[in-house]
Protein backbone atom coordinates (compact mmCIF):
# COMPACT_ATOMS: atom_id res chain seq x y z
CA UNK A 1 0.00 0.00 0.00
CA UNK A 2 1.40 3.44 -0.68
CA UNK A 3 2.32 5.65 2.02
CA UNK A 4 1.45 8.81 -0.21
CA UNK A 5 -2.11 9.73 -0.68
CA UNK A 6 -3.39 9.50 -3.74
CA UNK A 7 -6.32 12.84 -3.26
CA UNK A 8 -3.60 15.24 -2.30
CA UNK A 9 -0.69 14.91 -4.37
CA UNK A 10 -0.04 18.98 -3.77
CA UNK A 11 -0.39 18.90 -0.04
CA UNK A 12 2.54 17.26 1.26
CA UNK A 13 3.61 19.45 3.95
CA UNK A 14 2.19 20.32 7.91
CA UNK A 15 0.04 18.41 10.08
CA UNK A 16 -0.11 15.64 7.24
CA UNK A 17 2.52 15.58 6.51
CA UNK A 18 3.03 14.69 10.60
CA UNK A 19 0.49 11.77 10.12
CA UNK A 20 2.29 9.78 7.63
CA UNK A 21 6.15 10.64 8.79
CA UNK A 22 5.78 12.15 12.07
CA UNK A 23 8.54 14.08 10.90
CA UNK A 24 9.97 16.94 12.92
CA UNK A 25 11.22 20.17 11.77
CA UNK A 26 15.05 21.18 12.03
CA UNK A 27 17.01 24.20 10.23
CA UNK A 28 20.47 25.15 9.46
CA UNK A 29 21.85 28.91 8.99
CA UNK A 30 18.07 29.55 9.12
CA UNK A 31 16.51 26.88 6.50
CA UNK A 32 13.60 24.93 7.87
CA UNK A 33 13.92 20.86 6.88
CA UNK A 34 12.04 18.09 7.89
CA UNK A 35 14.14 15.58 9.36
CA UNK A 36 14.00 12.32 8.37
CA UNK A 37 16.85 9.92 9.84
CA UNK A 38 20.24 10.62 11.42
CA UNK A 39 23.00 8.63 11.70
CA UNK A 40 26.06 9.33 13.16
CA UNK A 41 30.36 7.94 14.05
CA UNK A 42 32.35 7.93 17.34
CA UNK A 43 34.84 6.16 19.18
CA UNK A 44 39.11 6.55 19.52
CA UNK A 45 41.63 6.85 17.52
CA UNK A 46 43.65 3.32 18.65
CA UNK A 47 47.02 2.72 17.22
CA UNK A 48 47.96 -0.81 17.61
CA UNK A 49 51.69 -2.01 18.80
CA UNK A 50 52.94 -5.15 17.86
CA UNK A 51 56.33 -6.76 18.41
CA UNK A 52 58.04 -9.36 16.08
CA UNK A 53 58.12 -13.14 17.79
CA UNK A 54 56.04 -11.63 20.52
CA UNK A 55 52.79 -12.97 21.97
CA UNK A 56 52.08 -9.50 23.87
CA UNK A 57 51.14 -5.66 22.22
CA UNK A 58 49.56 -2.68 23.42
CA UNK A 59 47.03 0.08 22.23
CA UNK A 60 47.66 3.49 22.19
CA UNK A 61 44.86 5.70 22.66
CA UNK A 62 45.42 8.56 20.31
CA UNK A 63 42.41 10.95 21.28
CA UNK A 64 38.91 10.91 20.26
CA UNK A 65 37.19 10.46 17.09
CA UNK A 66 36.38 13.90 15.06
CA UNK A 67 32.44 13.37 16.00
CA UNK A 68 30.47 13.30 12.55
CA UNK A 69 26.89 12.28 11.65
CA UNK A 70 24.62 12.01 8.67
CA UNK A 71 21.47 13.32 7.74
CA UNK A 72 19.04 12.79 5.61
CA UNK A 73 16.33 15.26 5.10
CA UNK A 74 13.53 16.35 2.87
CA UNK A 75 11.41 19.70 1.74
CA UNK A 76 7.66 19.23 0.62
CA UNK A 77 5.01 21.11 -0.27
CA UNK A 78 4.05 23.46 -3.39
CA UNK A 79 7.30 25.73 -2.80
CA UNK A 80 9.57 22.73 -2.56
CA UNK A 81 11.69 23.49 -5.37
CA UNK A 82 12.65 26.82 -3.81
CA UNK A 83 12.99 25.52 -0.41
CA UNK A 84 15.79 23.09 -2.12
CA UNK A 85 17.22 25.84 -3.57
CA UNK A 86 17.45 27.65 -0.82
CA UNK A 87 18.76 25.08 1.83
CA UNK A 88 21.38 23.96 -0.82
CA UNK A 89 23.11 27.26 -1.01
CA UNK A 90 23.24 27.30 2.78
CA UNK A 91 24.92 23.71 2.95
CA UNK A 92 27.23 24.74 0.43
CA UNK A 93 28.26 27.92 2.08
CA UNK A 94 31.83 28.11 3.53
CA UNK A 95 32.66 27.88 7.19
CA UNK A 96 30.73 26.79 10.11
CA UNK A 97 26.81 27.13 10.45
CA UNK A 98 24.24 26.84 13.63
CA UNK A 99 22.00 23.61 13.20
CA UNK A 100 19.11 23.51 15.44
CA UNK A 101 17.79 19.95 15.22
CA UNK A 102 15.19 18.03 17.87
CA UNK A 103 17.91 15.58 18.74
CA UNK A 104 21.02 17.55 19.35
CA UNK A 105 19.55 20.95 19.98
CA UNK A 106 21.70 23.99 19.11
CA UNK A 107 25.21 22.72 17.79
CA UNK A 108 28.30 24.55 15.72
CA UNK A 109 28.99 21.93 12.56
CA UNK A 110 31.05 22.21 9.25
CA UNK A 111 28.98 20.85 6.55
CA UNK A 112 31.10 17.80 4.53
CA UNK A 113 29.46 16.00 1.36
CA UNK A 114 25.57 17.12 0.63
CA UNK A 115 23.87 14.95 -1.74
CA UNK A 116 20.25 15.48 -2.87
CA UNK A 117 17.63 13.87 -4.94
CA UNK A 118 14.46 15.31 -6.75
CA UNK A 119 11.08 12.92 -6.59
CA UNK A 120 8.68 14.74 -8.88
CA UNK A 121 5.78 11.96 -8.65
CA UNK A 122 2.96 12.55 -5.41
CA UNK A 123 3.18 16.01 -5.66
CA UNK A 124 6.81 16.15 -5.88
CA UNK A 125 9.30 16.50 -3.02
CA UNK A 126 13.54 16.72 -2.63
CA UNK A 127 15.55 14.35 -0.10
CA UNK A 128 19.23 15.57 1.15
CA UNK A 129 21.65 13.83 2.64
CA UNK A 130 24.56 15.79 4.10
CA UNK A 131 27.71 15.52 6.55
CA UNK A 132 28.24 17.42 9.24
CA UNK A 133 31.03 17.54 11.44
CA UNK A 134 31.25 19.24 15.17
CA UNK A 135 33.11 22.44 14.23
CA UNK A 136 35.07 22.13 17.45
CA UNK A 137 37.92 24.40 18.09
CA UNK A 138 41.16 25.22 15.95
CA UNK A 139 44.10 23.41 18.19
CA UNK A 140 46.65 23.51 15.86
CA UNK A 141 49.22 26.54 17.05
CA UNK A 142 49.01 29.31 14.49
CA UNK A 143 51.16 32.54 13.99
CA UNK A 144 48.79 35.43 15.19
CA UNK A 145 47.83 33.56 18.95
CA UNK A 146 49.07 30.57 21.21
CA UNK A 147 47.13 28.92 23.41
CA UNK A 148 49.21 30.29 25.88
CA UNK A 149 48.54 33.74 25.35
CA UNK A 150 44.63 33.36 25.20
CA UNK A 151 44.86 31.18 28.29
CA UNK A 152 46.46 34.25 30.12
CA UNK A 153 43.91 36.67 28.64
CA UNK A 154 41.29 34.57 29.59
CA UNK A 155 42.32 34.45 32.96
CA UNK A 156 43.08 38.33 32.98
CA UNK A 157 39.24 38.91 31.84
CA UNK A 158 37.91 36.35 34.35
CA UNK A 159 39.85 37.83 37.34
CA UNK A 160 38.19 41.01 36.30
CA UNK A 161 34.94 39.83 36.09
CA UNK A 162 35.25 37.91 39.13
CA UNK A 163 36.18 41.13 40.87
CA UNK A 164 33.55 43.68 39.30
CA UNK A 165 30.35 41.78 40.35
CA UNK A 166 31.88 41.28 43.80
CA UNK A 167 32.12 45.20 43.67
CA UNK A 168 28.82 45.32 42.42
CA UNK A 169 26.72 42.90 44.87
CA UNK A 170 28.56 43.38 47.88
CA UNK A 171 26.82 45.48 50.57
CA UNK A 172 27.08 45.48 54.14
CA UNK A 173 25.46 48.52 54.76
CA UNK A 174 22.44 46.78 55.99
CA UNK A 175 24.40 45.09 58.16
CA UNK A 176 24.99 45.77 62.17
CA UNK A 177 28.05 46.61 63.30
CA UNK A 178 28.48 43.17 65.15
CA UNK A 179 27.84 41.25 61.93
CA UNK A 180 30.53 43.40 60.00
CA UNK A 181 33.08 42.81 62.83
CA UNK A 182 31.59 39.36 62.12
CA UNK A 183 32.86 39.16 58.17
CA UNK A 184 36.14 41.21 59.24
CA UNK A 185 37.21 38.17 60.97
CA UNK A 186 36.43 35.95 58.08
CA UNK A 187 38.48 38.05 56.00
CA UNK A 188 41.33 38.51 58.25
CA UNK A 189 41.18 34.47 58.65
CA UNK A 190 41.80 34.21 55.03
CA UNK A 191 44.56 36.29 54.90
CA UNK A 192 45.99 34.56 57.87
CA UNK A 193 46.00 31.25 55.53
CA UNK A 194 47.97 32.72 52.68
CA UNK A 195 50.56 33.98 55.19
CA UNK A 196 51.07 30.86 56.85
CA UNK A 197 51.07 29.06 53.93
CA UNK A 198 53.92 31.39 52.34
CA UNK A 199 55.88 30.89 55.22
CA UNK A 200 55.97 26.99 54.61
CA UNK A 201 56.67 27.13 51.14
CA UNK A 202 59.58 25.53 49.98
CA UNK A 203 62.79 27.24 49.09
CA UNK A 204 61.03 31.10 49.79
CA UNK A 205 63.02 33.60 48.08
CA UNK A 206 64.49 36.55 49.71
CA UNK A 207 61.36 38.82 49.91
CA UNK A 208 58.96 36.73 52.43
CA UNK A 209 59.52 39.12 54.52
CA UNK A 210 58.28 41.85 52.22
CA UNK A 211 55.47 39.24 51.63
CA UNK A 212 54.23 39.21 55.02
CA UNK A 213 54.61 42.65 56.11
CA UNK A 214 51.97 43.24 52.28
CA UNK A 215 49.68 40.61 54.19
CA UNK A 216 49.76 42.19 57.61
CA UNK A 217 49.00 45.92 56.26
CA UNK A 218 46.29 44.86 54.29
CA UNK A 219 44.81 42.50 57.42
CA UNK A 220 44.59 46.26 59.41
CA UNK A 221 42.39 47.37 56.63
CA UNK A 222 39.94 44.71 55.99
CA UNK A 223 37.22 46.01 58.51
CA UNK A 224 37.09 49.24 56.52
CA UNK A 225 37.56 47.80 53.22
CA UNK A 226 34.38 45.80 53.41
CA UNK A 227 32.78 49.46 52.61
CA UNK A 228 34.97 49.69 49.51
CA UNK A 229 34.26 45.57 47.96
CA UNK A 230 36.06 46.56 44.84
CA UNK A 231 39.48 47.47 46.88
CA UNK A 232 38.88 44.61 48.38
CA UNK A 233 38.61 42.02 46.21
CA UNK A 234 41.42 43.81 44.36
CA UNK A 235 43.90 43.77 47.69
CA UNK A 236 43.32 39.73 47.56
CA UNK A 237 44.24 39.13 44.59
CA UNK A 238 47.21 41.45 44.71
CA UNK A 239 48.37 38.96 47.94
CA UNK A 240 47.36 35.70 45.91
CA UNK A 241 49.83 36.72 43.59
CA UNK A 242 52.50 36.87 45.20
CA UNK A 243 52.78 33.18 45.03
CA UNK A 244 54.55 33.19 42.20
CA UNK A 245 57.50 35.83 43.36
CA UNK A 246 57.78 32.98 46.19
CA UNK A 247 57.88 29.95 44.29
CA UNK A 248 61.03 28.74 42.76
CA UNK A 249 58.87 26.37 39.72
CA UNK A 250 56.08 26.72 38.31
CA UNK A 251 55.15 23.52 40.05
CA UNK A 252 55.39 24.75 43.36
CA UNK A 253 53.28 27.70 42.57
CA UNK A 254 50.20 25.47 41.30
CA UNK A 255 51.09 23.44 44.23
CA UNK A 256 50.40 26.69 46.75
CA UNK A 257 47.15 27.41 44.82
CA UNK A 258 45.65 24.03 44.93
CA UNK A 259 46.70 24.26 49.33
CA UNK A 260 45.17 27.68 49.41
CA UNK A 261 42.02 26.00 47.31
CA UNK A 262 41.67 23.15 50.24
CA UNK A 263 42.15 25.77 53.35
CA UNK A 264 39.69 27.97 52.21
CA UNK A 265 37.18 24.81 51.61
CA UNK A 266 37.81 24.13 55.12
CA UNK A 267 37.29 27.62 56.77
CA UNK A 268 33.96 28.02 55.04
CA UNK A 269 32.48 24.05 55.86
CA UNK A 270 33.74 25.30 59.80
CA UNK A 271 31.40 28.39 59.44
CA UNK A 272 28.84 26.15 58.38
CA UNK A 273 29.07 23.66 61.00
CA UNK A 274 28.69 27.23 63.68
CA UNK A 275 25.30 27.93 61.83
CA UNK A 276 26.13 29.24 58.64
CA UNK A 277 25.33 28.71 54.93
CA UNK A 278 28.09 28.01 52.35
CA UNK A 279 27.15 27.92 48.37
CA UNK A 280 23.45 27.35 49.03
CA UNK A 281 23.52 24.32 51.53
CA UNK A 282 22.06 25.06 54.83
CA UNK A 283 23.65 23.34 57.72
CA UNK A 284 21.64 22.53 61.19
CA UNK A 285 20.53 25.56 61.74
CA UNK A 286 17.05 26.62 60.48
CA UNK A 287 17.57 28.85 56.50
CA UNK A 288 16.91 32.63 56.95
CA UNK A 289 14.19 34.48 55.71
CA UNK A 290 15.13 36.35 52.79
CA UNK A 291 15.43 39.61 52.96
CA UNK A 292 16.16 39.89 56.99
CA UNK A 293 19.59 40.52 58.47
CA UNK A 294 20.43 37.22 59.09
CA UNK A 295 19.97 36.62 55.11
CA UNK A 296 22.06 39.48 54.15
CA UNK A 297 24.14 38.25 56.48
CA UNK A 298 24.82 34.67 55.63
CA UNK A 299 24.84 35.93 51.76
CA UNK A 300 27.92 38.40 52.59
CA UNK A 301 29.60 35.46 54.09
CA UNK A 302 29.60 33.35 51.04
CA UNK A 303 29.98 35.81 48.32
CA UNK A 304 33.32 36.50 50.84
CA UNK A 305 33.97 33.21 50.11
CA UNK A 306 33.42 32.25 46.90
CA UNK A 307 35.32 35.47 45.77
CA UNK A 308 38.62 33.78 47.18
CA UNK A 309 37.94 30.53 45.88
CA UNK A 310 36.94 32.31 42.41
CA UNK A 311 40.52 34.12 42.48
CA UNK A 312 42.36 31.27 43.21
CA UNK A 313 41.18 28.98 40.71
CA UNK A 314 42.32 31.83 38.11
CA UNK A 315 45.43 32.27 39.76
CA UNK A 316 45.63 28.16 39.32
CA UNK A 317 44.66 28.23 35.61
CA UNK A 318 47.43 30.83 34.95
CA UNK A 319 50.18 28.91 36.48
CA UNK A 320 49.83 26.25 33.28
CA UNK A 321 51.50 28.54 30.71
CA UNK A 322 54.15 28.76 33.01
CA UNK A 323 54.44 25.00 33.55
CA UNK A 324 56.88 22.42 32.05
CA UNK A 325 55.12 19.38 32.33
CA UNK A 326 57.05 16.29 31.89
CA UNK A 327 54.90 13.78 30.24
CA UNK A 328 51.01 13.71 28.72
CA UNK A 329 49.96 12.50 32.22
CA UNK A 330 50.77 14.91 34.52
CA UNK A 331 50.07 17.54 32.18
CA UNK A 332 46.15 15.99 32.02
CA UNK A 333 46.00 15.34 35.72
CA UNK A 334 46.50 18.78 36.86
CA UNK A 335 43.77 20.25 34.05
CA UNK A 336 41.43 17.65 35.33
CA UNK A 337 42.06 19.19 38.67
CA UNK A 338 42.21 22.78 37.38
CA UNK A 339 39.10 22.32 35.39
CA UNK A 340 37.01 20.67 38.14
CA UNK A 341 37.68 23.27 40.41
CA UNK A 342 36.62 26.50 37.56
CA UNK A 343 33.41 24.82 36.82
CA UNK A 344 32.77 24.26 40.61
CA UNK A 345 33.44 28.18 40.93
CA UNK A 346 31.41 28.97 37.71
CA UNK A 347 28.35 26.88 39.51
CA UNK A 348 28.71 29.12 43.11
CA UNK A 349 28.62 31.89 40.36
CA UNK A 350 25.46 30.95 38.47
CA UNK A 351 23.61 29.91 42.04
CA UNK A 352 24.57 33.80 43.22
CA UNK A 353 22.92 35.40 39.67
CA UNK A 354 26.00 36.51 38.56
CA UNK A 355 26.30 35.28 34.80
CA UNK A 356 29.24 37.22 34.44
CA UNK A 357 31.49 35.63 36.46
CA UNK A 358 29.83 32.17 35.36
CA UNK A 359 30.79 33.13 31.42
CA UNK A 360 34.35 34.09 32.46
CA UNK A 361 35.04 31.37 34.66
CA UNK A 362 33.58 28.87 32.12
CA UNK A 363 35.63 30.37 29.42
CA UNK A 364 38.91 29.86 31.22
CA UNK A 365 37.90 26.02 31.65
CA UNK A 366 37.80 25.44 28.03
CA UNK A 367 41.06 27.65 27.75
CA UNK A 368 42.82 25.25 30.41
CA UNK A 369 41.69 22.24 28.02
CA UNK A 370 42.52 23.59 24.81
CA UNK A 371 46.05 24.59 26.30
CA UNK A 372 46.89 21.39 28.19
CA UNK A 373 45.65 19.19 25.04
CA UNK A 374 47.66 20.91 22.55
CA UNK A 375 50.53 20.75 24.59
CA UNK A 376 50.32 16.87 25.51
CA UNK A 377 50.05 16.06 21.92
CA UNK A 378 53.85 17.12 21.83
CA UNK A 379 54.60 15.17 25.18
CA UNK A 380 55.27 11.59 25.87
CA UNK A 381 52.37 9.32 26.68
CA UNK A 382 52.39 6.64 29.94
CA UNK A 383 51.22 3.30 30.10
CA UNK A 384 50.75 0.99 32.75
CA UNK A 385 52.54 -2.74 32.33
CA UNK A 386 51.73 -6.11 34.85
CA UNK A 387 54.43 -8.46 34.85
CA UNK A 388 53.00 -11.99 35.42
CA UNK A 389 56.28 -13.73 36.05
CA UNK A 390 59.74 -12.80 37.71
CA UNK A 391 62.71 -11.20 35.31
CA UNK A 392 65.13 -8.89 35.61
CA UNK A 393 63.88 -5.06 34.46
CA UNK A 394 66.81 -4.75 31.58
CA UNK A 395 64.81 -7.71 29.87
CA UNK A 396 61.24 -6.26 30.27
CA UNK A 397 62.64 -2.60 28.97
CA UNK A 398 63.96 -4.26 26.23
CA UNK A 399 60.87 -6.03 25.50
CA UNK A 400 58.80 -3.28 25.86
CA UNK A 401 60.51 -0.02 24.22
CA UNK A 402 63.11 -2.00 22.49
CA UNK A 403 65.95 -0.41 23.92
CA UNK A 404 67.53 -1.71 26.93
CA UNK A 405 69.01 1.60 28.21
CA UNK A 406 65.67 2.36 29.01
CA UNK A 407 65.86 0.75 32.23
CA UNK A 408 67.41 3.56 34.44
CA UNK A 409 64.63 5.65 33.55
CA UNK A 410 62.15 2.74 34.37
CA UNK A 411 63.84 2.41 37.64
CA UNK A 412 63.63 6.22 38.65
CA UNK A 413 59.68 6.68 37.68
CA UNK A 414 58.68 3.74 39.59
CA UNK A 415 61.48 3.62 42.71
CA UNK A 416 62.50 -0.32 41.63
CA UNK A 417 64.93 -1.05 44.67
CA UNK A 418 65.76 -4.36 42.99
CA UNK A 419 65.61 -4.04 39.51
CA UNK A 420 67.27 -7.71 39.06
CA UNK A 421 64.36 -9.41 40.34
CA UNK A 422 60.90 -7.70 39.38
CA UNK A 423 58.30 -9.97 41.30
CA UNK A 424 54.62 -10.89 39.19
CA UNK A 425 52.41 -8.59 39.77
CA UNK A 426 54.42 -5.07 40.06
CA UNK A 427 52.67 -2.41 38.29
CA UNK A 428 55.22 -0.22 36.41
CA UNK A 429 55.03 2.77 34.13
CA UNK A 430 56.74 3.26 31.16
CA UNK A 431 57.05 6.39 29.13
CA UNK A 432 56.44 6.03 25.24
CA UNK A 433 58.71 8.40 23.57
Amino acid sequence: MSQWPTDQPHRLSGASMSNWYDLQNASFRGVVFKDKTIGGKSGRRVIAHQYPKSERGWTEDNGAVLSNFNIEAIVIGDNYRNDLSRLLTALNAPGPGMLVHPHFGERTIQIGEVNHKLITNHGGYAEINFECFDAGRQSAPVSTQSTEVVLQSSVDDGLKQVNNDFENEFDTTMLPDYDQEDLAEQGKGFVDDMAEFYRQMSDPASNLGDVLDQAEQFKTRIGELLAKPGELAREYANLLSRAEDLATRAPEELQAYGQLKRRYEGKCYEYEARGGVYNNRTSNSIAAVPGTVLEIKQRRHVELSSLLEAQVALFSAGTVPRTTFADAKSAEKASDSIDTNLNIQAITASNLGRAGSWQALRDASVQVRTDINQRALLLPRIRTITTTTTEPLILIAYRETGDAKRRDDIIRRNGIKNPSFIMPGTNLEIVNE
